[in-house]
């Protein structure tokens, strides 16, 4: 019956994938080349299925719902804790300050933006952590993993009091930036928060259900849910008038810039032009988050700036619908519009000459 649910996802999924290729911007298409290779490693997990197959914004209504009615919230990993929030998040923060390897960037409050701005949302918090040594690699393979990097944890409690943490599983960054060749990292990151999760919880993160097979994919994805503007500036000025350009609009607001490429020349390896800019506006962020919670780990907004190998700058972002259908965020289409109209608004300033 499994089996039969996924073939039916599979070819459901890859009518969607062409036809959301056949729509794409041409930038899209040059971009591509970023990519390292055609093959995915897919789990055949439900969770991961769908995210790897193009549900992200594009596409037939009627597809989409059989899509989210198949499978669950994709490369999510998320486990119950056994602590109330506060110790939950104290044993989380005390097990990263306990490795020397891994530096906390930044921690994001997520209720206490919410009531800045009048609104209300239950105990929710976020941080952000990193090991260039580890992320770098990936970024070598892909250098849009720089925009899901460094990694993150989402703690939050529930309306009935349940206290919940999550992840982003490695093998969903691997799939939607095709990362190849950096099996090492990508298994001891995962490994990584693994560890971190269970010490924070009280409990054994359970590992991703089903098999690990296979797919030749080229034809039917390229990025999930990443928009691309090719800038006519280097990527220094496209990244400094991006913070000029959140810093001059007072409901946005920088939470912090991450350079990746001086990071990886901080542990002796090399990188290409690859910075970071996470910004946000809790106005438009949290009723996301009161439909969704899980949808924190993929906010505030972020614009990443890279150089490729043809010395071409590139601005890539998620494109908000995306992330609401990956977290099933329902009754938000006003503001996702609203959302994606600012980010693109953003990036075009900063590309133009």
């Amino acid at each position: 019956m499994k089996s039969m649910r996924l073939f039916t996802a599979f070819m459901i999924l890859a009518g969607v994938g062409c036809a959301a290729n056949a729509n794409e911007r041409d930038e899209g298409f040059v971009a591509s080349a970023l990519i390292q290779g055609t093959d995915e490693r897919e789990d055949a997990d439900e969770s991961k299925v769908a995210d790897k197959h193009g549900a992200d914004g594009y596409g037939d209504e009627f597809v989409r719902k059989w899509v989210y009615a198949l499978f669950r919230r994709p490369g999510l990993v998320t486990t119950r804790s056994k602590r109330d929030f506060e110790d939950t998040y104290s044993a989380l923060v005390s097990a990263l300050d306990a490795n020397p390897a891994i530096r906390i960037v930044a921690t994001l409050d997520h209720q206490a933006n919410a009531a800045r701005v009048g609104l209300d949302l239950p105990p929710t918090r976020e941080i952000f952590f990193g090991n260039p040594n580890l992320g770098t690699p990936l970024m070598q393979a892909s250098q849009t993993a720089g925009i899901d990097l460094p990694q993150k944890i989402l703690v939050w409690e529930t309306h009935r009091g349940t206290v919940k943490v999550a992840y982003n599983d490695p093998a969903y960054l691997q799939a939607r930036h095709r990362i190849r060749g950096a099996s090492a990292p990508l298994e001891t990151i995962a490994g990584a928060l693994k560890g971190l999760v269970e010490t924070a919880t009280g409990r054994r993160v359970k590992p991703s259900r089903g098999y690990i097979r296979r797919l030749r994919l080229s034809s039917v994805r390229r990025r999930p849910g990443l928009r691309f503007v090719r800038s006519e500036n280097d990527a220094d000025e496209t990244f400094q008038r991006l913070r000029a350009a959140v810093d001059a609009a007072p409901p946005l607001s920088e939470l912090f810039a991450l350079e990746h490429d001086r990071n990886a020349a901080s542990v002796g390896l090399e990188l290409r032009p690859t910075k970071l800019l996470v910004f946000g506006n809790p106005a438009l962020g949290t009723p996301l988050m009161q439909s969704a919670r899980s949808i924190g780990i993929d906010l505030p907004q972020k614009f990443l700036v890279l150089e490729d190998e043809r010395g071409s700058v590139w601005i890539a972002y998620n494109d908000p619908r995306f992330l609401a259908q990956r977290h099933r965020v329902r009754g938000q289409r006003q503001r996702l519009d609203t959302i994606a109209g600012a980010l693109a608004n953003i990036a075009a300033g900063a590309a133009s000459d």
